[in-house]
C-alpha cells in the first residue's frame, strides 16, 4: 500500500511539473552548397571561395560558425567575420559566437533568373521538384598560396559549418554541422599550348645515326637493341648478296649446259 502511494505521489509530481513547465523543442536547419571544390593559383595569389548556405526546414534562426578543420597552415580570412553577438531569447540575454545567423529559406517554383532584391544566389532544392531555394547568407573564404609553396604540390583544406539554434530559455537546444572540402594547387603563370604525344619507337634509321653521331645519348637498352637490329639488317643484306650470286652463277651454268659438247653448235 505504501509503494502504491508513493508512485502515485510522484506520478502527480511529474504531471504537475511538465504542465508549467512546457516541452518546446526547435528545429534547427543547415544547409550549404558546395560540398567540394578545386583551384589552381600562381604563389602569392589569393583563392576565393564562395559558400552558400540556406536555411529550408527550421522554424528559428540557425547560427552558423565556420572554421577550419584541416589543412595547411596558410593565410585565411573569412567574410563576414567570426564575433560574439548579444541576444535577448525569451526575456533571457545569451552570447552566440558565429559569424552570421539566417532566417528560413524562400523557395520558389520557377528559376529566379534574375535575382529577387536583397538575394545572393540559388541553389537546386534537394526535391527538384519543389524548385529553388534563394540564398540570403554566403561565406566568403579567402586563401592565400604563400610566396614559397611548391609548384604542383596539392593541399586539401576541409572547412567546418556549426549551425545552432536557441531553445525556449535561451540555451542552445539543437546543432548540426556540414563540411566543405577545398583542393588547391599552386601552379606558374596561366599559360597552354598543345602536347605532342611521344613514342617510344623510334625510326630505326634515325636510333643508328644518333648512335654513331652521338648527338643524343642512349639508354642501354635502346642501344642494345639498335646494335641488335643493324646486326640483324647486315646480315639480311649479306643473305641477299649471297642468293643473288648464287642465282647469277646458276644463271651462268645453265648457259653454259647449252653450249656445252653433245650438241655441236651449226656453223
Amino acid at each position: 500500500m505504501n509503494k502504491f502511494f508513493l508512485f502515485s505521489f510522484f506520478f502527480i509530481f511529474l504531471v504537475g511539473t511538465l504542465a508549467i513547465v512546457p516541452l518546446v523543442l526547435a528545429i534547427c536547419s543547415l544547409g550549404a552548397s558546395p560540398l567540394e571544390m578545386t583551384a589552381n593559383a600562381k604563389p602569392g595569389q589569393q583563392v576565393e571561395i564562395t559558400w552558400n548556405f540556406f536555411n529550408l526546414r527550421g522554424d528559428r534562426a540557425t547560427h552558423v560558425l565556420v572554421n577550419k578543420t584541416t589543412g595547411a597552415d596558410w593565410e585565411i580570412v573569412y567574410s563576414p567575420e567570426a564575433e560574439i553577438k548579444k541576444y535577448e531569447v525569451s526575456g533571457i540575454l545569451t552570447d552566440s559566437s558565429e559569424n552570421f545567423a539566417m532566417d528560413k529559406s524562400e523557395v520558389v517554383k520557377i528559376k529566379p533568373e534574375p535575382l529577387p532584391a536583397g538575394k545572393l544566389a540559388y541553389v537546386v532544392h534537394p526535391n527538384s521538384s519543389e524548385g529553388f531555394i534563394l540564398v540570403d547568407k554566403q561565406m566568403k573564404i579567402l586563401i592565400t598560396i604563400p610566396e614559397n609553396a611548391k609548384i604542383g604540390d596539392k593541399q586539401d583544406f576541409v572547412f567546418e559549418a556549426v549551425g545552432k539554434c536557441f531553445g525556449e530559455t535561451g540555451a542552445v537546444s539543437a546543432s548540426l554541422a556540414t563540411e566543405l572540402k577545398v583542393k588547391i594547387t599552386p601552379s606558374t603563370s596561366y599559360y597552354e599550348k598543345p602536347v605532342q604525344e611521344t613514342t617510344n619507337q623510334t625510326s630505326l634509321g634515325k636510333q643508328i645515326l644518333n648512335m654513331i653521331s652521338g648527338e643524343k645519348q642512349l639508354s642501354p637498352v635502346t642501344m642494345i637493341a639498335s646494335g641488335f637490329t643493324l646486326i640483324l639488317v647486315v646480315i639480311f643484306i649479306v643473305l641477299i648478296i649471297i642468293a643473288r650470286k648464287k642465282q647469277i652463277k646458276k644463271a651462268v651454268r645453265e648457259e653454259i649446259k647449252i653450249l656445252t659438247p653433245g650438241k655441236k653448235r651449226k656453223s
